[in-house]
């Protein structure tokens, strides 16, 4: 079994979250190790990812780079994928929005995630000093649930440091690429996480917008969350999945003729 190595993991240097062309590059990194440990794959492949992971899909099938490498990637599914609403709820944050407790997580590891790939941005000059601790538990931990509810205004300072964090973002969406390979995009309609149906709507009206020639199916499931989603629609995934590998995706919302 492989696993993907991604930037940061196992490595004295912080993990650049969020980074859509690191992470499409150590997917790309695993098709080819899977490669050198056995001579009976095909050179077909699929990428799949969920959240994080599914913005990466987005960024490793918009990414001509990738799609012209030696092993031919068929088509990407993006199950409830990170884009633009990663920024709407960075925004909330910094201007005095309220933030449940559970969520409290991804401020911290969104700022540490914008620090690696650009050590410039000032910590202190960002993080209000009630965030700070969060900030300096995501570092080590996953899990900083057990940490105090903070209140509206407690997060993050406006400025030029989270004008850099913004600037991140903005550039990470994978909302302003041109996909390469037909792709499947999962949303969960009862996801309230970062990836809400209205930006994830947001993010597929762009991609359909920008001069693409494949399609793009967006499939939606009425009664599942962020992490539900997954099991919810695995047969679908396998079913396009199966079409793509046969050259037959279905049509997509915004197929060329």
């Amino acid at each position: 079994m492989l696993r993907t190595d991604y930037e940061g993991w196992g490595a004295d240097g912080p993990r650049p979250l969020l980074n859509g062309k690191s992470n499409a590059n150590a997917i790309a990194d695993i098709v080819s190790a899977s490669h050198t440990l056995t001579d009976g794959l095909s050179d077909d492949w699929i990428v799949v990812g969920h959240s994080e992971g599914g913005g990466a899909a987005l960024w490793t099938a918009g990414t001509k780079e990738q799609v012209a490498e030696k092993y031919n990637l068929k088509g990407a599914i993006a199950i409830a994928p990170t884009g633009p609403g990663v920024l709407k709820f960075m925004n909330s944050a910094k201007n005095g929005g309220s933030v449940p407790q559970a969520a409290q997580f991804f401020v911290g590891v969104t700022v540490l995630g914008a620090q690696a790939s650009d050590p410039t941005i000032d910590l202190h000059a960002l993080v209000a000093d009630p965030m700070m601790p969060q900030v300096d538990a995501a570092r080590t931990s996953c899990n900083t649930g057990q940490l105090p509810q903070l209140q509206p205004g407690e997060y993050l300072k406006a400025g030029d440091a989270y004008d850099q964090v913004a600037n991140f973002l903005t550039a990470q969406d994978p909302s302003a690429l041109e996909m390469q390979v037909p792709v499947a995009i999962i949303q969960a309609e009862r996801d309230q996480t970062t990836v809400t149906p209205e930006t994830t709507q947001q993010m597929v009206g762009s991609l359909c917008g920008h001069g693409s020639d494949r399609s793009i199916q967006y499939t939606h499931y009425p009664a599942e969350d962020h992490r539900s989603v997954i099991g919810a629609s695995q047969e679908d995934a396998f079913t396009y999945a199966a079409a793509a590998f046969a050259g037959t995706p279905p049509s997509g919302m915004c197929a060329q003729p």
